[in-house]
């Protein structure tokens, strides 16, 4: 079986593991420097409890009945010197794996275009 050198490189770019690897570790180094942002959202939290209470029957009168409804929230904002740093190294990682990956597939393609 005779392929072209046009197949042969899709094919070596389509199945390397290596180069696999190279892209899985560029996503997720984009995914990481994507998220770095979000360590300047606040934190929100809110609950919320209802009691319903009924008396039994022939209970004293003092036995007290009715609907208790009780909502609470908090909003925190954590910030240190540190967090423009973390996502300037995510970004520098961003970058290295994009590198990365960018030389793994020029030197397949070296690889498959190399004469024999």
């Amino acid at each position: 079986m005779i392929i072209d050198l046009e197949k042969a490189l899709q094919f070596a770019l389509d199945n390397n593991q290596d180069l696999k690897k190279q892209k899985i570790s560029y996503l997720l180094s984009d995914r990481q420097y994507k998220f770095s942002w979000n360590n300047f959202l606040p934190s929100l939290s809110l609950s919320g409890s209802l009691k319903n209470t009924h008396a039994f029957p022939n209970a004293p009168e003092s036995t007290s009945t009715g609907t208790d409804l009780s909502v609470s929230g908090g909003i925190s904002l954590s910030l240190s010197p540190g967090v423009p740093t973390v996502i300037q190294q995510a970004r520098i990682s961003q970058n290295t794996a994009s590198l990365q990956y960018a030389q793994a597939e020029a030197t397949l393609v070296r690889a498959v275009k190399k004469p024999i």
